[in-house]
């Protein structure tokens, strides 16, 4: 059972669900990309994922190696700062970048929505933890939540089955003692609200 969190932990990486909602949003909105060709939807989508997860994956990976972390599951709380340093600064630059894109508005909301997630449960950490994976999972249903409503044909499975899918990712990580029910929860409602004030201001 252990080992299940463990996997869905990984599969459900905060750091990997900005390239899941940009995936998601391609293939339920292609409407959106009307002047995109299939190459241009996989760069756009590589430049997702290299912004949001390989570079800032490669840098704690070496901070790791460096021992400047002690951990990439359960790092200290001093070391979480510096975690959320790194990334907050590729997720800033990656935000920055799209903005001056001519791309989709929902795809700079996706990514905008990742930095307010992760600056405000940065913030709310430095008082008591909060559950980042969980930010993530709640900024991910509501992408789903959008993506179904402005697609021709709404599927009001797709939204239910990513609500399951959270809650899978909330109970994994209090199975493996990362966090209680009131980290989850608050985890959950930061990166609904997040989401959905990036999605007001694009």
């Amino acid at each position: 059972m252990r080992f299940l969190a463990q996997l869905i932990s990984v599969i459900a990486h905060p750091l990997l669900l900005p390239t899941y909602a940009a995936l998601l949003l391609m293939v339920t909105n292609d409407h959106l990309f009307g002047g995109y060709d299939r190459s241009d939807l996989s760069r756009l989508l590589w430049m997702v994922a290299f912004n949001t997860f390989l570079f800032p994956a490669a840098s704690l990976l070496l901070m790791r190696k460096l021992g400047l972390i002690s951990s990439l599951v359960f790092p200290e709380a001093r070391h979480r700062t510096l975690i959320y340093v790194v990334c907050g600064v590729f997720y800033a630059w990656s935000a920055a970048v799209f903005y001056q894109s001519d791309v989709p508005p929902l795809i700079q909301a996706v990514v905008l929505g990742a930095v307010f997630t992760l600056f405000l449960t940065f913030f709310f950490s430095l008082f008591r933890n909060v559950s980042i994976h969980a930010g993530g999972a709640g900024a991910f249903l509501i992408v789903t939540v959008l993506a179904c409503m402005a697609a021709p044909q709404y599927t009001p499975q797709l939204p239910m089955i990513t609500a399951v899918g959270a809650g899978l990712v909330g109970t994994a990580r209090m199975w493996l003692g990362a966090h209680d029910l009131q980290e989850i929860v608050a985890g959950y409602l930061v990166g609904m609200a997040c989401q959905l004030a990036a999605v007001q201001l694009i």
